[in-house]
């Protein structure tokens, strides 16, 4: 199952994603509802996150259009937008900035030979396919389409996304973009109940059954950057040093410290 996200929904991103609806002087949200849902279009939402619609995930993040029998796009259109309400996607790309630290916590090996991120990954990670982290958490792997719609005068200039980025952009502080494998955040209990309603119901804690029951039942869980995943001990471990180098499991090391140390953990797809 692929990365969820939610976010509010993002005019210019969706410009940028679609050029024809910029070049015909559409505004974003007027083709996407006429137009660009019944296409499948990608959205793009204001963290950075890009995918398409996900009915499901709206219900989740709003019981009371479930309650109310209607459809989440029908409801969306009529009035969540106008509200401002937040909505789900399936990530199919993520945008920010690169992370040299978290690259080096994703790769142990570039933090032992003392490289900095961005040194390693121009010169080998690139080229050996490696995954990238973004300043907003997002993990993943480089995007050469999604680089050419975020700066279209490097496409106008018929220039390589990479070969610009390495040249200029890097150097411009450009957004990049990434597809998207996993991402490292903080807990986040409100939206743990939004996604599964029987916990909510139940009126149990949030964390409380995460840590005793929703862990084994690989359910996924929710970060406050707005993704939605399942917990990755093995990656944990490498965000955190300290817990590697002391020989501890990741999520034995979560749930007993790091939870209350409001730690970052991270999710997979």
């Amino acid at each position: 199952m692929p990365l969820a996200g939610v976010g509010k929904f993002d005019k210019n991103g969706y410009l940028l994603q679609h050029p024809d609806v910029k070049t015909a002087a559409m505004d974003a949200w007027a083709h996407y509802s006429q137009y660009g849902k019944n296409e499948n279009r990608v959205i793009a939402l204001e963290n950075g996150l890009r995918g398409q619609w996900d009915d499901a995930g709206y219900f989740l993040l709003h019981p009371d259009v479930k309650a109310a029998n209607m459809g989440a796009w029908d409801h969306y259109t009529k009035y969540g937008n106008g509200e401002g309400r937040a909505i789900a996607v399936t990530v199919t790309a993520a945008t920010g900035k690169f992370d040299a630290a978290g690259y080096n916590l994703l790769h142990p090996d570039v933090a032992k030979a003392a490289m900095d991120g961005w040194d390693h990954y121009s010169k080998y990670g690139h080229g050996e396919n490696r995954v990238l982290q973004l300043d907003t958490g997002l993990r993943g792997t480089w995007d050469e389409a999604g680089y050419l719609l975020l700066h279209p005068d490097v496409k106008a200039a018929n220039m390589g996304a990479w070969s610009h980025y390495t040249q200029y952009g890097k150097k411009e502080n450009r957004t990049i973009s990434v597809v998207p494998v996993a991402a490292v955040g903080k807990w986040d209990s409100p939206a743990y109940l939004n996604l599964h309603p029987d916990v909510k119901a139940a009126n149990m804690d949030a964390w409380a059954h995460y840590k005793n029951y929703g862990n084994k039942e690989n359910r996924r869980i929710a970060l406050t950057n707005g993704v939605r995943g399942t917990f990755d001990p093995l990656a944990y471990v490498n965000v955190h040093v300290d817990v590697r180098n002391a020989g501890m499991e990741g999520w034995q090391h979560f749930s007993n410290h790091g939870q209350g140390e409001n730690r970052n953990l991270v999710v997979k797809a």
